[in-house]
């Protein structure tokens, strides 16, 4: 089983500051610098899943800014399945940093990893197994310095539980989801970014 709650996000169209730049949320070096993940639009307090089932190896605060996170670890053989079954073919790069996979990222490892990041809640524990569509927590702006205009879910998928590495071992996770991009928002998803966007800085 997969969760279909966690696949069918829209982009975070939005900057912290308000522009409308949604090549700076997917993965790649579209910021001059990595970004390891995408960002799926979710206003504060969004209730998170887990997407596949697996164990929970960290729930945690990282660093001095305090970023609230959550990494779940699947490896279970049916599990692993259902995650490299899922990878499109049809996927369009929306700008030329953006990348497919980063150095090191092995589709058929035993273990990989999703990383939910920028949590206002955790609501799971380390060491416990989750199903996939489970609540984890929800989402928040933690570790925004300043606040942001487009509050998000920073989503990451990655071969091995590594941080501080740039790119390496991990993957666009536009390659596994059914998000929306910009392209195809609909008056409701533009209604409610840009009705955040305006409220400024939280």
């Amino acid at each position: 089983m997969i969760s279909c709650k966690c696949l069918f996000g829209i982009i975070a169209v939005y900057t912290q500051n308000g522009n409308d730049k949604p090549a700076n949320q997917v993965f790649g070096m579209t910021r001059h610098r990595a970004h390891q993940g995408i960002d799926l639009f979710a206003l504060e307090g969004t209730t998170l899943y887990a997407c596949l089932s697996g164990k929970v190896v960290s729930t945690r605060c990282k660093n001095v800014k305090k970023i609230w996170f959550v990494v779940i670890e699947v490896s279970g053989e049916k599990q692993l399945d259902i995650f490299r079954k899922r990878r499109r073919k049809d996927y369009i790069k929306i700008d030329p940093q953006e990348y497919l996979e980063g150095k090191g990222f092995n589709p058929n490892s035993k273990k990989i990893y999703f990383v939910y990041y920028h949590m206002s809640k955790i609501s799971v524990k380390e060491g416990q197994y989750v199903n996939a569509g489970d609540i984890i927590g929800l989402s928040g702006i933690t570790g925004i310095d300043g606040g942001t205009c487009g509050p998000h879910l920073h989503f990451e998928i990655k071969s091995a539980n590594t941080f501080g590495d740039g790119l390496a071992n991990r993957v666009n996770p536009g390659l596994y989801l059914r998000h929306k991009m910009r392209d195809k928002l609909g008056p409701k998803d533009w209604e409610m970014q840009t009705s955040r966007m305006k409220r400024g800085h939280f």
